[in-house]
């Protein structure tokens, strides 16, 4: 209970974090994308429990190798952590998340809708279009809103605690 509590204390330090200048603003907001991707697999349950836990990256093979440097040595539960760059031609029963740093087509997110696969993604109609996290700036702070509606219709369980740290945009 401790370290969950060490964790939602790190998370709300997160989303107070602030971005700061232009030249560092870019690597400070992917350190702390990198730090929330990690954070929400701790907070969400999927309907079956894995020996590795497959991270997505969709078409961005630089932040691909950013997760995979940044969670070379930790692990999700027991399950050690993987990470590939997918594009919209791989087959996706091995994502359990997907990061999508760029826009996404609706027709996408339908293809995922209803596979245990956590989306987390940047454009701003992102929960609209059937997304469940959306991360976005604002007054210099990184934030984040939880649709729990598709979260729950993909299967995945979020926590209580990290919905009450969801804000809306």
């Amino acid at each position: 209970m401790i370290c969950r509590n060490l964790i939602l204390v790190a998370l709300a330090l997160l989303c107070s974090w602030n971005v700061g200048v232009a030249e560092e603003a870019s690597a400070r907001e992917l350190q702390v994308k990198v730090a929330y991707l990690y954070h929400f697999t701790k907070f969400a349950e999927w309907p079956v429990a894995t020996p590795v836990f497959h991270y997505c990256v969709y078409q961005n093979a630089d932040f691909a190798e950013l997760l995979r440097q940044a969670y070379s040595n930790k692990t999700i539960g027991e399950a050690g952590i993987e990470v590939q760059n997918i594009n919209a031609q791989t087959p996706l029963d091995g994502c359990q998340l997907i990061y999508f740093s760029q826009a996404v087509s609706t027709g996408f997110l339908e293809k995922i809708h209803k596979l245990a696969i956590l989306s987390v993604g940047v454009q701003e109609d992102f929960p609209k279009i059937g997304g469940i996290i959306y991360l976005f700036e604002e007054d210099q702070k990184m934030h984040f809103y939880i649709n729990n509606t598709a979260a729950v219709e993909a299967g995945l369980k979020i926590s209580s605690q990290l919905l009450n740290l969801s804000r809306k945009p």
